[in-house]
């Protein structure tokens, strides 16, 4: 007989794991656009230290000049959620803590969790 207590543990130290390790940058979002949480990957590739990230608006990581463009999608987006791909075959590009730009691919996923949305970000520096 398995002890479900400590498969589910064994599930979640996994699932943690994963997130914590992962080489590509992993973003989740409230239905706000605020980062609710970000793996070490994401920090390191946008220049921010451990748990900066957390409660900043994911705008402060588009360029500039997109900004309003992309509150308007990410609203959209939580309107009609869907698994997406962005930035292969078009220039797609994200803003570090120190304001440079570099070109991304990321693609978007969401979950519902007690009727609140979140979205996922999965982002790929692809400078060459």
């Amino acid at each position: 007989m398995t002890n479900l207590g400590s498969e589910n543990k064994f599930q979640m130290d996994s699932l943690n794991a994963l997130f914590e390790h992962a080489t590509e940058g992993i973003i989740i979002c409230d239905q706000k656009g605020l980062i609710i949480r970000a793996n070490p990957s994401s920090e390191k590739v946008f220049g921010y230290d451990p748990q900066e990230l957390l409660g900043k608006r994911i705008e402060d990581l588009v360029p500039t000049k997109l900004v309003s463009d992309h509150s308007k999608l990410r609203e959209g987006y939580m309107k009609h959620p869907h698994a997406r791909s962005m930035g292969k075959n078009m220039d797609l590009y994200a803003k570090r803590k120190d304001h440079t730009e570099f070109p991304v691919e990321i693609s978007l996923s969401y979950y519902k969790q007690a009727n609140e949305m979140f979205v996922i970000a999965f982002i790929m520096d692809v400078t060459e």
